[in-house]
This record gives C-alpha cells, sequence and structure tokens, in this order.
C-alpha cells in the first residue's frame, strides 16, 4: 500500500472495553489463602514475623555461598517453609549451588532475553516461562529471579542481553508473558526496579528523571507485568532513583509501585542491595548507615536477602518505635500469602503443578526435558534477525555448493572478581555453544545436548541428498576452495555482563575492544580476509546488543544470532541453508555509538531521559543504520485493507484493529506485524512521536493470506499530567501506523480519541 490515510465505509462509535487474553490474568489471591495468612501473622510474636522478612545467617569460620539462595523457614510451629531461590532469566541457574560444579548444574539454557525479544512471539515466551518454573519447581526451588525487564536505553549496558527491548510496551508484553508462564509452578520475580540501566558502579550510581518519564517510560513495563501479568514479586534494584536507594525509596516501592500501579504482593532487595550490606562478610557499618533499616521498612521493602544484615535490627526498631509493628504485620501477611497461594509454604510436593521434568541429585541437573530443548531452538529460529541480504546471497544453494568454510578467530578472555581471577579461556565463535556472560543468571548447558554453529551445520549437510563439505579454521586460507564462507564473530564473556565478574559495561560497540594492548581487531582482519576472497559470504553475530561492523559495505549478508542458547548453532544452520525462513526483528535501533544517548561510564549521577531508543532517534532526527523493528526474510510481504472498526473511542475502549498480510514470496515464513500510535496534531513531541501499541506473529505459507487482528488498548496510550499527578488518555486525533518495523510503514488510519 501506499501508505495514505484512507475512510472505510462502516465505522461506529466505540465505548469503554474491557481487554484480556491469556497473558492478562491480574493478581491472584484467594480469600480462603488471605484468611490463613492473616490467622498465621496474628499467632506469630515479632521474632516469628521479623524471621519471614529476613535471609540467611552468614557463618563467617565456614562461609557457603550456596545459602544465598534460600532464606529461613518460619518457627516449627507455624510449618512455613523458607524460599529457594533461582535466578533466570535464560534457564534455571542451578550452578550456585551445585554438588557437581564444572561436570553438571545442566539446565535447559535458552537464548538470552534480547534474543526472545526479537521473536516477537508473546506464546512462546510464556511458554519459555512455564518451562523454566516447572524446571525450577524440579529442582526444589521456589522463587525464580526472572524476568528481567529494565529498559535498554543503551545496549552498551553490560547486561543488555538479559532484557528484551528499547520500548516499554514490548517489554511488558513479553516479560508479562514469561511471568505468567512461571507461575503456572511458583512465584515470579520481577527486576530491576526501577531505572536499572548501567551496570558499572551500581551500588553508588543515582538516577535522576521526572515522574512522567518514570511512568511512561523505564516504569511502564513494571505496571504492565503488575497489572496485567499479577506478578508476585518485585526486586529492588541496587540504584538511587532521585537521591534516594531503590531499596529504601518510598516515592518508588509505596506511592508508585502500591499506589500508582495496585500492586499487592512483595518487594525484595536485590542480592546486598541495600546501603552498607556487604558480600563478603556480615558486617554492616551500623554507624555510617543507621538510618537504612528503618527508612527500607517504611518505604515499604518486605524482604532483605540474602543474609540477615539491616533486617537482623527489626525487633529492636519496633521497640524503639522507629518502626511500626503494623509494617511488619503487613510485610510477614504478604509473604505468606504468597507462599501460600502458590503452595509452596509446606509439604514435599510444592508449587501449583507438578513438573514435567526431573532432577538427578547427583549431577545436580535437569533432566527429562527435550521438550523444554525443543522451545530454546525454536526461540533460537525465531529470534534471529536477518539484518542485510544483498543479492539473495543467504540461502545457501545446497544444491550447487559443495564445500561450506566455516571461520572464527580465537578470542581470548579473562575475568576477575575484585581483582582476584574468576575465569579466564579462549572462544572460538564457530565452535563454542555461547549462552551469555558469567553472571549471576549465568548457565550450564548439556555438552551431549548442545550445538555450537559449527556442530550444527555438519549435523545439517549430513542430513543432504547431496554432500557437503564443511571445513572450519581461524584463517581465511581455510576458504580457499570453499563456495560459501561463514565468518562467526561477537562478543565474549569479558565484552559485556555483570560487574562483579569483571566484565560490565561497553565503552564502544566494536568487537576485541577489551582485549590487551596491542592484540589488534583479529574479528575484523578475519572478516576482512575472508571477504577478500571475492566468495559469497555471510556473517553471523553472536551477543548481546549493537555490534560495529565497519566491514559491512564488503559482506553482502548479515545475521544477528543474539546469544542464541543451547542449541543455537542448529537453528543457525536451518537458517543460513534455508530450510527455514529468518523471522526476526529487531527489538532495539541498530546505531553507532556516536548516535546513541550519553554512556559515560564511572559516574555517580546521570539524567534519564524520556525519548528512549527510536523515541530518541526520531527526536533528535538520528537515521539509524537499522531501525526498531527491522528484519529480513526469505519471503516477500504484503499489506492490505487496514480496518480501525472505530470512528471514535473513549479513553478506556479497545479497538481491533486489522489488516490482511500476503506472503507474495516462494517460500513459507512467519511475518511480524506491528502497530504504532501517535497525535500527529500535538504540538508536544513525546505525543507527536508514533509509539508500538500492539503487535503480533503470523505464520504463512507461500501465496497465503490471512487477516491479522491487533488489539489497540486506548488506555495504554495514558500520558502522566504533572500537575494533577496522574496519568489519563488524551482526547484528539490519533494516527494507526501499521507495517513491517518502525521504518516500514504499509498502512494508515485515522482515529478519535473522545
Amino acid at each position: 500500500m501506499d501508505g495514505s490515510v484512507r475512510t472505510p465505509a462502516a465505522r461506529v462509535a466505540c465505548t469503554d472495553s474491557v481487554y484480556s487474553d491469556e497473558f492478562t490474568p491480574g493478581f491472584q489471591r484467594s480469600e480462603a489463602v488471605r484468611t490463613e495468612a492473616a490467622t498465621t501473622v496474628a499467632a506469630m510474636n515479632l521474632d516469628e514475623r521479623a524471621n519471614q522478612m529476613q535471609g540467611t545467617t552468614f557463618d563467617a569460620q565456614n562461609p557457603n555461598y550456596a545459602l544465598i539462595y534460600e532464606s529461613p523457614p518460619s518457627s516449627p510451629q507455624f510449618d512455613i517453609a523458607g524460599w529457594e531461590y533461582r535466578d533466570g532469566p535464560r534457564g534455571v541457574s542451578l550452578e550456585g549451588a551445585c554438588p557437581a560444579i564444572g561436570t553438571g548444574c545442566f539446565a535447559t539454557t535458552f537464548p538470552v532475553s534480547i534474543a526472545r525479544g526479537a521473536t516477537w512471539d508473546v506464546c512462546l515466551e510464556g511458554a519459555i516461562g512455564k518451562a523454566m518454573g516447572d524446571e525450577t519447581l524440579a529442582s526444589a526451588n521456589t522463587m525464580l529471579l526472572s524476568p528481567m525487564v529494565n529498559l535498554l536505553r543503551h545496549t552498551g549496558w553490560g547486561r543488555s542481553q538479559e532484557g528484551y527491548s528499547e520500548d516499554p510496551f514490548h517489554t511488558g508484553r513479553m516479560g508479562g508473558a514469561h511471568v505468567v508462564g512461571v507461575q503456572n509452578h511458583i512465584p515470579a520475580c520481577v527486576k530491576h526496579y526501577m531505572g536499572n540501566n548501567i551496570e558499572n558502579d551500581r551500588q553508588e550510581l543515582n538516577v535522576n528523571m521526572d515522574d512522567q518519564t518514570m511512568h511512561e517510560i523505564y516504569g511502564r513495563a513494571f505496571e504492565m507485568i503488575v497489572r496485567d501479568a499479577g506478578v508476585a514479586v518485585v526486586m529492588a534494584a541496587y540504584n538511587r532513583v532521585n537521591g534516594a536507594k531503590s531499596t529504601a525509596n518510598r516515592s518508588i516501592l509505596t506511592d508508585m509501585l502500591r499506589g500508582d500501579f495496585g500492586y499487592q504482593g512483595i518487594t525484595i532487595t536485590d542480592w546486598w542491595a541495600l546501603e552498607g550490606s556487604t558480600n563478603t562478610n556480615n558486617v554492616v557499618d551500623i554507624g555510617a548507615n543507621l538510618d537504612v533499616a528503618p527508612a527500607a521498612l517504611n518505604a515499604g521493602l518486605d524482604m532483605e536477602v540474602p543474609w540477615i544484615q539491616h533486617y537482623g535490627r527489626i525487633q529492636e526498631l519496633v521497640g524503639s518505635n522507629e518502626v511500626a509493628e503494623a509494617v511488619i504485620q503487613d510485610a510477614a501477611r504478604r509473604i505468606i500469602e504468597t507462599k501460600l497461594e502458590f503452595n509452596v509454604a509446606r509439604g514435599n510436593q510444592k508449587g501449583l503443578a507438578r513438573p514435567t521434568t526431573s532432577y538427578n541429585p547427583g549431577t545436580g541437573s535437569i533432566t527429562n526435558n527435550s521438550q523444554h530443548i525443543t522451545l530454546a531452538y525454536q526461540a533460537a529460529l525465531e529470534g534471529t534477525v536477518l539484518l542485510k541480504n544483498d543479492n539473495n546471497t543467504l540461502p545457501i544453494d545446497t544444491a550447487t555448493v559443495r564445500e561450506i568454510a566455516v571461520l572464527s578467530a580465537d578470542v581470548p578472555f579473562d575475568l576477575a572478581v575484585s581483582g582476584q581471577a574468576f575465569e579466564d579461556g579462549v572462544v572460538n565463535f564457530a565452535t563454542s555453544v555461547l549462552t551469555g556472560d558469567e553472571g549471576s543468571s549465568r548457565m550450564r548447558a548439556d555438552p551431549a545436548l548442545s550445538y555450537s554453529p559449527l556442530a550444527g551445520l555438519q549435523e545439517r549437510v549430513a542430513g543432504l541428498t547431496t554432500p557437503i563439505q564443511i571445513v572450519s579454521g581461524t584463517s581465511a586460507n581455510v576458504a580457499a576452495n570453499s563456495d560459501f564462507v561463514l565468518v562467526f564473530a561477537g562478543l565474549n564473556p569479558q565484552d559485556e555482563g555483570e560487574e562483579y565478574t569483571g566484565a560490565g559495561d561497553r565503552s564502544t560497540f566494536a568487537m576485541d575492544a577489551k582485549l590487551p594492548p596491542g592484540s589488534g581487531t583479529p574479528q575484523e582482519d578475519l572478516i576482512r580476509a575472508a571477504a577478500a576472497l571475492g566468495k559469497p559470504m555471510a556473517v553471523v553475530l553472536i551477543g548481546g546488543g549493537v555490534i560495529d561492523m565497519p566491514w559491512l559495505a564488503d559482506v553482502p549478508a548479515v545475521l544477528d544470532a543474539w546469544y542464541p542458547g543451547m542449541v543455537g548453532g542448529l537453528a543457525i544452520a536451518d537458517l543460513v541453508l534455508g530450510t527455514v525462513s529468518p523471522s526476526g526483528k529487531l527489538p532495539i535501533s541498530w546505531v553507532t555509538w556516536d548516535q546513541a544517548p550519553s554512556f559515560v561510564l564511572q559516574q555517580n549521577s546521570i539524567d534519564l531521559e524520556y525519548f528512549v531508543g527510536y523515541r530518541y532517534y526520531e527526536n533528535a532526527g538520528i537515521t539509524p543504520l537499522y531501525p526498531f523493528g527491522h528484519g529480513l526474510s526469505y519471503a516477500t510481504f504484503d499489506y492490505q485493507n487496514l480496518e480501525v472498526p472505530c470512528s471514535t473511542v473513549t479513553a478506556g475502549g479497545v479497538v481491533d484493529v486489522s489488516v490482511d498480510v500476503t506472503n507474495s514470496g516462494s517460500v513459507a515464513a512467519d511475518e511480524v506485524v506491528m502497530m504504532f500510535a501517535s497525535y500527529p496534531d500535538s504540538t508536544d513531541p513525546r505525543k507527536r512521536i508514533k509509539k508500538l501499541q500492539g503487535f503480533y506473529r503470523v505464520s504463512l505459507a507461500a501465496g497465503e493470506a490471512k487477516k491479522v487482528t491487533i488489539p489497540l488498548r486506548v488506555n495504554e496510550m495514558r500520558f502522566w499530567n504533572e500537575a494533577a499527578g496522574d496519568d489519563a488518555v488524551d482526547p484528539g486525533n490519533v494516527l494507526i501506523e501499521v507495517g513491517r518495523s518502525i521504518g516500514d510503514i504499509r498502512a494508515t488510519e485515522m482515529l478519535v480519541v473522545q
């Protein structure tokens, strides 16, 4: 279509309606549970209530860091179990308390969250959340610390791989689906609330933002996950927000979270996130941090984890009237309610549904998980993004190509924690199974069930009727006699990750930027040498965010596979061989470092702006190399007959926007249809810039057409009013735009909000 606005014949005035689907169940809490929790708390003394809010005891003589994943049970007469925690979000991280570190601790290792964000597949993410909940429960754990829904303000952030997107709506929908999936079994804990977007010096960093920015941008995904998905647990972040620690910030924990968002669940710290907490011993500088415990308790923080540090003073603070006993009662009640609601308070068979997987305590590993590995493969397949494909270089023509060269440089990495050696090694992006950083979300995939890109290609070409030889190495000379060249390159565990591993944030998008001085650019050199051969070739990128491509003009095809999980090698093989068409779409804008917003490392304070991601680039007049939503396919798609059934709609209405999408190509493929909305007549750029308000993934056979319907929830277009201290939907003309990406709009229509 030409993108012109048209007026369909039959349109009606629409009024308020309720939106509901399987990923918007809201907060669940039965009256029976509320009554039992209230009765239990009433029978407890102050020590027993405080016990529910505390972590475990640290033994300096025998430090057992496995205990950071559990909290103590209540007094025996109440039969209320303590929590058993596990980290996500790319699988259940079992290594921390594993009896066989290095040889076991295996669980299904999914692609990282940003790769799953690139699938735009809400149903798949719900299934992955359910799988993670299943494996958490199978391993006798009762809370999963997942998802991570901090907005990707800048993909130089070390933890970009753990988030879904630069867009609040997309993040809220994907994260909400994950929560609903996990909570089929156990509570999910959404993190890190609030404004956690820089890793270096995260304990000391202060982020400043106004209320509109906080509500509409950095807090919107959390709000959606509270209101729509009914998340049970919220984790408060390390950083400060407007001068106050997130863990002791009443403005965000009570006024915003419980007041504006209507949250009813429990709040916990990130590990050692209260002021003055330490992960090296149990000594807290009470003199310098005298007000930490009362400030946190009165702010609305229910639990301190992992150790009893500041919250060891609860009884003293109640006795001195610095904290009302009702605060302790309410927190203990919320915690016990959550344990009862999810059936993790007592008994041997915990959780809401029995797990389908099994746990081998001898190896500390999940077994019987073949269905979950299939989900991991599907996510890698759907999330890989075809960035460039000049002259239909991909897929590889298996009818004519007789030899494929698979190349990658050997790249060393060296991680250190507090100056002490932590982990080192060498990464080869073709032969290694790269699943992400080595921080708290680190995973160990069973090598017997995992596939590197090279192993995946070898497996797939072995099944072809016409033999194809695979050669591999670290030099372009290997490809001298090859018909097609695949170069694998990207980021290693030192390039990006959590601060405590010695990785942290990036200061450039370049590959090999953290190699020792004098190392040069081995990956770029290899890509240029391969391109100089003049053969058909493609580069496959592995990493958690934007990677500079100074060689792009010389390379006809580029795939971005992110960190594709334990069987990502199989998915990459199927995509480059053309068994399946690529269908991933960027959940970020792909820009250069100079185009991105300021990201100065080692700073004490930063102002978080309203314009983030594609909003930022449109407002600044910057054209990204690849816009938000970009992703090529082996098929082509036509959009026709955009229908907006309402001529007018009230602020609480739901408008079922539909469009006919046709696969006009010669192969079956999936398409992601995106819907944006804006107020084109507004003089306020915050309202005039289009924003994502819905999306839908559809599968189409060659030549097939389907009507795609995307609900526009008008209430999601709310704007914060600083003077009123509340948000509301603005009346006026709203432009609905539908297309393949924010840079490829195919149809538009006008709607009037009353």
